[in-house]
């Protein structure tokens, strides 16, 4: 009997103390989280009030953004540049919540932007914030996130609606040890007096090996970012048929380290799905991009270095450029860094385009006396790269090309669009034959190919040695 009374007696202390206890915990994050986010370029985070409760805590940050830093071409009124935001936080200690419902857990809080000085432009549900989030951490250690934006409307002085906005909502956890968040939106629609501008099934998607602050701060992790977008469209007032429309857009950047931590990999890549504007379509548009060997020292060194410029002048970013290079590159360069296009294609009504590139630097154990010489950096590149494109694209591609330059050219500037396009219609054929005449393609039956070699100090075109200016 006794046993079961001081086994109730724990429960019930633990209970009424660790919520204290979790409580300093909250206090102490919050002010690291603040100090965290001030070491994010263009960011300045303060606590600015903490009510510390038993069960519960609640407070104020003061987010200032310095956009000079973050966009320091834009032309910003003095108001503008440095835009604050009031953010009210609640938290709940554990591991029982007596919150709005009830829950076990280590802790729980909400950070809220009310926004209300946005109503002023924008309208949205009065019962709620424009921006919030809630995080849950439970008691095995696990965390789970949902944030969210409130749907709006922008009306003009008449009523009328600028912009249409259906809200956006995301999710993600760490459960796995690999933080996954996955964030979405219907759709967005502007109105202006020249047409209407429509986006439809957003998507984010973000995986981070580790700290999920640590990679916001630019620290180098294993970690993908994705985003995706349905429909792109623009139509002008009175068409029935946009001017021009973009389907399934999508954009991945991802970066690895290797075991050592030593190198890194990035790579980036470009999907669209189908294009149409003024009448012409293409499908299947891809750009992948690949970036080997990347030194580590090299990358932190110019992130540091990046911080700063903005504090820079012209004259000055010119010479620390100078500067930093001299210093780092070295790292850099003895890495045999490699920068590919694994892929580059496109299908369009007259064919198809593929193509590919690998490029490495190799050998280099110092760098040059004279960093403008051709030929130590033709001694130390290898690259290979292959053009494949249809015929019927190929003229299709030099049409275009002639009649851009005609069209520039002083002395037939004055002639119409037909009288162009008769001459281009005639000499596109001749101009391709002049490529194949130079080299500088090969004639593959129903294809048109190209291949240029680098190695060993040498440059083969289409497998001819081709003459180098030393």
């Amino acid at each position: 009997m006794k046993k079961r009374y001081l086994i109730a007696a724990l429960v019930v202390a633990a209970v009424l103390v660790l919520p204290k206890i979790i409580s300093m915990q909250v206090a102490k994050s919050v002010t690291n989280y603040a100090a965290q986010v001030n070491q994010v370029q263009g960011y300045m985070a303060e606590v600015t009030e903490f009510n510390e409760g038993w069960f519960s805590s609640k407070g104020k940050i003061k987010l200032t953004v310095d956009m000079a830093k973050l966009a320091p071409d834009m032309d910003l009124t003095q108001e503008q540049q440095k835009p604050e935001l009031i953010l009210s936080f609640n938290s709940y200690h554990g591991p029982i919540f007596f919150s709005e419902s009830f829950g076990l857990g280590l802790a729980k809080w909400s950070l809220i932007y009310s926004g209300e000085t946005l109503r002023q432009k924008l309208v949205w549900d009065a019962a709620r914030p424009f921006y919030q989030v809630l995080v849950e951490h439970s008691l095995f250690g696990g965390t789970e996130l949902q944030d969210s934006v409130a749907a709006f409307i922008a009306q003009k002085s008449d009523g009328t609606r600028e912009i249409t906005f259906t809200g956006y909502v995301g999710e993600g956890d760490d459960s796995t040890g690999t933080f996954k968040y996955k964030g979405t939106s219907d759709a967005f629609k502007a109105s202006a007096e020249t047409g209407v501008f429509d986006v439809t099934d957003l998507a984010l998607v973000m995986e981070v090996d580790g700290d999920i602050v640590k990679a916001m701060n630019g620290e180098l992790l294993d970690s993908l970012l994705g985003f995706m977008i349905g429909d792109i469209t623009f139509a002008k007032v009175g068409q029935d048929k946009p001017e021009f429309s973009i389907e399934n857009f999508n954009i991945f950047v991802s970066s690895k380290l290797d075991d050592e931590e030593a190198f890194a990999t990035m790579n980036q890549e470009i999907h669209i799905g189908n294009v149409e504007a003024q009448g012409y379509s293409a499908k299947s548009l891809n750009l992948e991009l690949e970036i080997n060997q990347i030194s580590v020292p090299f990358l932190k060194a110019y992130q540091e270095f990046a911080r700063n410029m903005s504090s820079f002048s012209e004259v000055e970013i010119q010479q620390k450029s100078l500067e930093f290079l001299r210093t780092n590159a070295l790292d850099l360069l003895q890495g045999n860094p490699e920068i590919n296009i694994t892929d580059l294609s496109a299908k369009l009504p007259e064919g198809e385009l593929k193509a590919h590139s690998k490029n490495k630097l190799v050998g280099i154990d110092a760098v040059p006396a004279a960093p403008a010489d051709p030929k130590f950096w033709l001694d130390h590149t290898v690259s290979d790269t292959n053009i494949v494109i249809d015929k019927a694209l190929a003229i299709k591609m030099a049409v275009f090309y002639m009649t851009n330059q005609f069209a520039q050219n002083p002395q037939t500037v004055g002639m119409s669009k037909e009288d162009i396009a008769a001459i281009v219609e005639q000499q596109a054929p001749m101009f391709i034959e002049q490529l194949q005449v130079q080299g500088l393609m090969v004639d593959k039956g129903d294809k048109y190919e190209s291949n240029l070699i680098v190695k060993d100090g040498q440059v083969l075109l289409n497998g001819t040695a081709m003459p180098l200016p030393y």
